[in-house]
């Protein structure tokens, strides 16, 4: 059995590269079209509960700024969506199926089976987001996914489930592992049409009670309200402001704004626009993606 130990050196420069972020070759829209061709496209239910999935698939009121126009993210079809990449020593990366027996590593983690059922094949990237790395072991070759792979010698014996590998679950560019050696990016016609942006106001914890504190602290220290940003944004600013000029503190005014019909409305608001934002730029992408799909009526 390997020990982690050897391997850590190994694993961090791994992760370095990997986080680097190299430029992937872009896959032609037509042979990417081919690629996806065994694929079928999400419905609009499973884009809605994507959408949904995406707000608190990692902490993004850490990671992303408060006002618009926010950070870009992109969606697009992986036949591998919802499975485990392995990075073994080498660098070769084997895809295995996530099951009830597969070690969970993050509160977003699900299997394979209940990933497909609930989004299909689709997928998300955006740079902003953190890391997210695991060491583990191969587990069952039986999992393991046919990916125009020939599995060393080794891996077949029966020390194959102990093989070191480093789980990447990072979502910082958009990928589709063609082989264990090679990567392409989608085409960008794919990416252009599903590329929306989004602020920290699409988590969930981001709450009438976190902005407003956030934005009245900032307010205070900064004397100034951010340059316009137009839309619900630039009213959520004034209200605050009207707010803020009703006491003497910032945490009298986030108290106030927390509580305030208009307030919250307006965040609840901006919440809808941002879901719906990532709602529309799916169902664009499905259409470049899938190029005879007819909505239902």
């Amino acid at each position: 059995m390997n020990d982690f130990d050897d391997d850590d050196d190994v694993f961090d420069e791994m992760i370095l590269r990997r986080l680097s972020g190299a430029d992937l070759p872009e896959m032609d829209l037509d042979a990417y079209r081919g690629w996806i061709a065994d694929v079928e496209p999400p419905t609009d239910a499973q884009i809605a509960a994507f959408a949904d999935y995406v707000a608190g698939a990692r902490s993004w009121y850490k990671h992303l700024p408060l006002t618009p126009p926010g950070k870009l993210f992109q969606f697009y079809i992986d036949p591998h969506a919802g499975v485990d990449r392995l990075v073994n020593r080498s660098g070769e990366v084997h895809l295995r199926m996530r099951t009830e027996q597969t070690t969970p590593f993050h509160y977003s983690w699900m299997t394979t089976a209940e990933y497909r059922e609930w989004f299909g094949c689709l997928a998300f990237s955006c740079a902003a987001g953190s890391g997210l790395f695991m060491d583990d072991q191969l587990g069952n070759p039986d999992l393991l996914i046919d990916n125009n792979c020939t599995l060393p010698a080794a891996l077949h014996s029966a020390d194959a489930a102990y093989e070191p590998v480093l789980v990447d679950s990072t979502c910082h560019q958009p990928t589709l592992q063609i082989s264990c050696l090679t990567a392409d990016s989608p085409p960008q016609e794919v990416l252009e049409a599903g590329a929306c942006s989004l602020t920290a106001l699409v988590h969930p914890r981001a709450t009438e009670d976190f902005l407003a504190t956030q934005l009245a602290a900032i307010k205070r220290k900064q004397y100034k309200r951010y340059d316009a940003m137009g839309g619900v944004f630039d009213s959520i600013q004034d209200r605050l402001s009207d707010l803020d000029a009703q006491v003497s503190s910032s945490d009298e005014t986030a108290k106030k704004a927390s509580s305030d019909p208009v307030f919250v409305a307006l965040i609840h608001q901006e919440k809808t626009r941002l879901r719906q934002s990532m709602i529309e730029a799916m169902q664009r992408m499905r259409q470049v993606a899938f190029q005879d799909f007819k909505p239902a009526c």
